[in-house]
């Protein structure tokens, strides 16, 4: 398990309510109906796919969830300190965000955080097939889009 991967996993522990879906087909992004998912804790808000669905074979998973930035790192070093660069393939950091992608055989992965602030980070994790990268790559690139802090008297 990458060190990326031990973080999240955390994470999901003690982010209350972090939402985990394994998307089965998921028709093109602008033809499927859209739903909200926020994380009343952490604040972790994004748009998702409304058709999901569990499946056994896994062959996507999403993940939306927040937590604490407990160092009060900002992006450039939690990535560095927290997530596994060995198979990245894309890179991006800003000042309030970074967002890594890559493969890992034959799924592509994609994570996105952004730091609202220095105690808290709000992500999301999606992983998918990558003979269907042409299908999910727009739904990547809207949730990415869609990915916000939305926690009120909070900032």
């Amino acid at each position: 398990m990458s060190k990326g991967q031990t973080r999240r996993a955390s994470s999901l522990v003690l982010a209350t309510g972090a939402i985990g879906l394994c998307l089965a087909h998921v028709p093109a992004a602008a033809e499927e109906q859209w739903a909200t998912y926020s994380n009343p804790r952490y604040g972790a808000t994004a748009d998702y796919p409304r058709q999901t669905f569990h499946t056994a074979d896994g062959r996507a998973e999403l993940t939306i969830y927040g937590t604490n930035n407990i160092d009060g790192e900002a992006p450039d070093v939690y990535l560095s300190k927290h997530v596994s660069l060995a198979d990245v393939s894309y890179k991006k950091v800003g000042s309030d965000f970074y967002a890594v992608s890559g493969t890992r055989g034959a799924t592509i992965y994609y994570e996105r955080c952004n730091f609202p602030n220095l105690d808290v980070l709000v992500c999301f994790y999606m992983c998918y097939p990558a003979a269907e990268k042409a299908m999910w790559d727009p739904i990547v690139t809207r949730i990415g889009e869609s990915l916000r802090f939305a926690l009120t008297g909070v900032q």
